[in-house]
């Protein structure tokens, strides 16, 4: 007998009929009970659980799954596994009123349990189920899709109107849950998943396998170089999640909160902004070679190379197997990395990649990744684009937080050989020119830095 059954009844945590039978339900395993987590003492013994998980040293994480809670998906059983008749610990009924909120329950326990677990880390908790503020607690996916076409596109306005809910970390399953997925789809689908806030690979047992070189080199060697792209941009990434979490901005975006005044953003669901500066159009269509793109007020860049162009335009894109359309916003200041294979690794000098044609500020966020209120810092870069000349101001490092030894690296993209001068601080520097970007570097040592692109 299961311990935490055996726990469970005899402190009589588990949901009950009217009657006071302990309700029994039925999910695909077989027959299980529920905790009353609407309950507090529940929620704390369930959270005194993670402390034996916790011996391991695994993984200061948990997937909560299935937590509606799920319940009789077979017809003609319905009725007899039916939750009319549950109550709660003062026999009022259950379902009509705390249903909802059993997700939420359920991961706020877990999250309080981890943290008991785990002092003074961050968990990481996925929950298939939640309820208004639940994004406290946990990430979330939009639940067992399909491996076809239709839910590729499907998963986008579902992740943009999560993220506008205040679900800022927020995923769809890539490949689709069930069902066998095409190479192409499977391509496609992660074109569009590395920019998700959360991105993975998943899918039912039965279905076929996922792995990336299952479906040949030409496939894998595609997907390796998204999942590269990913891991270039995470202090891009982590830095907009920090933003996220202290204003509740969200990460992915529709176009309509970037470009409020364009009506021709308002029902677009087929892009998106990643953070306020890169926009992904991906390839929704089986067989789609290209796609139009609609680009709204200023200046963009092809992030594949580098090409201009000015918007409000609708313009069509080649896009191969290999790539899928995604354009960076003129007046970026983007904080990017080397590829790594794991956020446990370093990711050497702080690169920018400078786009001009406009002016913002972004605010660079690190720490050690681990810890809830450890050592932070942050960095504030200014990029204003007069007739002839680029300023950055890179504002000082405020904080606890030293990162190791590395250089600054700044890119300037889609300049080409135009870029004739750079001074740092009133000093000229060396630049480098390779096609399109010029590429100059000085010690990041947190000082602040003023520094001129003058153009030719």
């Amino acid at each position: 007998e299961y311990f935490m059954y055996r726990e469970g009844v005899e402190n009589d945590y588990f949901l009950k009929r009217s009657d006071g039978s302990l309700y029994i339900g039925l999910v695909w395993p077989g027959e299980t009970v529920f905790p009353d987590f609407s309950r507090r003492e529940v929620r704390e013994w369930f959270a005194s659980k993670y402390a034996i998980l916790a011996q391991t040293r695994l993984s200061n994480s948990s997937w909560i799954d299935m937590n509606e809670p799920s319940n009789c998906i077979y017809a003609g059983l319905r009725e007899e596994y039916s939750m009319e008749n549950v109550v709660d610990q003062y026999g009022e009924p259950w379902e009509e009123r705390l249903r909802n909120v059993y997700g939420f329950n359920m991961a706020e326990a877990a999250f309080a349990g981890l943290k008991r677990s785990y002092p003074g880390e961050r968990p990481f908790i996925l929950t298939r189920s939640g309820f208004a503020g639940y994004q406290r607690f946990a990430a979330t996916w939009t639940g067992d899709n399909q491996s076809e076409w239709p839910y590729l596109h499907l998963s986008i306005p579902m992740l943009l109107n999560l993220s506008l809910s205040g679900v800022l970390m927020c995923g769809a399953d890539v490949g689709g849950f069930f069902g066998d997925v095409s190479k192409e789809l499977f391509v496609r689908w992660y074109q569009l998943g590395c920019f998700y806030p959360f991105f993975r690979n998943h899918s039912c047992i039965s279905a076929s396998r996922r792995e990336p070189w299952f479906f040949g080199k030409q496939v894998e060697s595609i997907v390796r170089e998204y999942v590269n792209l990913r891991y270039s941009f995470l202090r891009y990434l982590y830095s907009l999640l920090w933003h996220a979490s202290q204003t509740g901005c969200p990460m992915m975006r529709p176009l309509v909160m970037e470009f409020q005044d364009d009506s021709d953003t308002y029902s677009l669901d087929t892009e998106f902004m990643l953070g306020p500066y890169i926009l992904v159009a991906p390839i929704l269509e089986e067989g789609a070679t290209q796609r139009e793109v609609y680009l709204p007020q200023g200046v963009w860049f092809s992030l594949w190379d580098d090409t201009r162009t000015e918007g409000p335009a609708r313009i069509d894109v080649e896009a191969s197997l290999e790539r899928i359309p995604v354009f960076v916003r003129g007046g970026s200041v983007i904080p990017v990395g080397s590829v790594v294979q794991s956020t446990d690794e370093y990711q050497g000098d702080l690169v920018l990649w400078v786009y001009p044609g406009g002016s913002s500020t972004f605010v660079l966020f690190e720490d050690n990744g681990v810890s809830d209120t450890g050592p932070m810092s942050t960095v504030k870069f200014s990029l204003s684009d007069e007739h002839d000349s680029v300023k950055l101001d890179i504002g000082p490092r405020i904080g606890e937080w030293k990162p190791p030894q590395r250089d600054l690296v700044v890119q300037i993209h889609g300049v080409g050989s135009s870029v004739a001068r750079v001074l740092v601080d009133g000093r000229t520097t060396d630049v480098m020119k390779h096609g399109t970007i010029s590429e100059f570097r000085m010690p990041d040592d947190g000082d602040e830095r003023h520094i001129i692109m003058e153009l030719a």
